[in-house]
């Protein structure tokens, strides 16, 4: 009966012929594993678009909940997540401050406003076909690339306010110890 190490070094060297064997095969394997972690967040955003939109084949009643997460998706995979205390209204108002695109604003707009009348309204005067293409439009408009470019954007901004404060502090306690000097 052979010991541990040799069931262990034989289990090895059986891999490695296997692997010598179907090299083919463990190199294609290889570069598909690359391929898919290097557009993993495309891949999830296509799997979360065609879950949207069998949702709203669905039941097109939830439209504005499906779009809603959709769009959370969307900036979970950017990193633009918004935190747990921002409520949708906030979210989306910040969200159309912040974009050049004004279809992509005015598509927001309308998807907030619809949510609110929906959430707060007794009954919702917009028709569901109405509802379907404006989830639409900002299904369309809000992609994973615009939330990448929207998201690089304000980061870039939030880091150069962090800056500009950290250099008017620096001013303020320059100016403030030269003031106790005198």
């Amino acid at each position: 009966m052979p010991s541990l190490l040799q069931r262990i070094t034989n289990s090895i060297f059986l891999a490695m012929m296997w692997v010598l064997r179907n090299w083919l095969g463990c190199f294609i394997g290889l570069i598909a594993l690359l391929a898919l972690h290097r557009n993993r967040f495309q891949l999830m955003n296509l799997l979360n678009t065609f879950r949207w939109k069998l949702g709203l084949w669905w039941r097109p009643q939830r439209a504005l909940i499906l779009t809603l997460n959709l769009l959370h998706q969307r900036a979970e995979l950017t990193g633009a997540a918004p935190k747990k205390s921002k409520t949708h209204h906030q979210w989306l108002g910040e969200m159309m401050t912040r974009t050049n695109d004004i279809n992509v604003a005015q598509s927001l707009y309308a998807l907030r406003k619809l949510i609110d009348a929906a959430a707060y309204a007794p009954h919702s005067k917009a028709s569901e076909k109405d509802c379907a293409q404006i989830c639409q439009t900002c299904q369309r408009g809000c992609s994973l690339k615009w939330f990448q470019t929207e998201y690089q954007q304000s980061q870039a901004a939030d880091d150069q306010n962090q800056v500009s404060q950290a250099e008017r502090m620096k001013h303020v306690e320059y100016t403030g110890a030269a003031h106790h000097e005198y």
